[in-house]
C-alpha cells in the first residue's frame, strides 16, 4: 500500500467547508496547505515547493485555468489537478495540461486513493 506521508500539496478552493473537508481527509498522511483565491496560488506555486496542486477552477482572482496557463509559461511542472464541480470544467483544464480531475467531494477513503493512485500515475509516466 502506498501512503501520501510527506506529499506536500497545494489546495486551491474558496469554499471554506470544501476546504476543511479535504483537509481533514489529506492531513494524516499529506501536508495541507491551502489558499482561497487565484492570486495568492499563483505566488505559492511559483515556489515549485509542491508536490501536487488541487485546484477548483473558479476562483476569486486568478481562475485555475490561469494558474495553470501562468505556471506552464513559468516552466514549473508541478502536476495539477482539477478538481471543480464542473466535469466540463475539469476536461478543460486537462486538455490545458492538468494531469487529472478529480470529483469536488468524496468519501475519505475516495479521495486518498484517487491521490495515490493520480500521484503514481504522474511519476511512473515519467520515469
Amino acid at each position: 500500500m502506498i501512503h501520501l506521508v510527506y506529499m506536500k500539496i497545494l489546495h486551491i478552493e474558496d469554499e471554506v467547508e470544501v476546504a476543511r473537508l479535504v483537509k481533514r481527509m489529506l492531513l494524516p498522511e499529506c501536508q495541507i496547505t491551502h489558499v482561497m483565491n487565484g492570486n495568492e496560488a499563483l505566488e505559492l506555486a511559483s515556489s515549485g515547493n509542491f508536490d501536487i496542486i488541487l485546484s477548483d477552477v473558479n476562483l476569486p482572482g486568478l481562475t485555475g485555468f490561469e494558474i495553470l496557463k501562468e505556471l506552464r509559461a513559468l516552466g514549473i511542472t508541478t502536476p495539477v489537478i482539477s478538481n471543480s464541480s464542473r466535469e466540463e470544467a475539469n476536461l478543460v483544464m486537462i486538455q490545458q495540461g492538468a494531469r487529472a480531475s478529480l470529483p469536488k467531494i468524496k468519501s475519505q477513503a475516495d479521495v486518498t486513493e484517487d491521490m495515490k493512485s493520480r500521484y503514481l500515475a504522474t511519476f511512473s509516466s515519467s520515469i
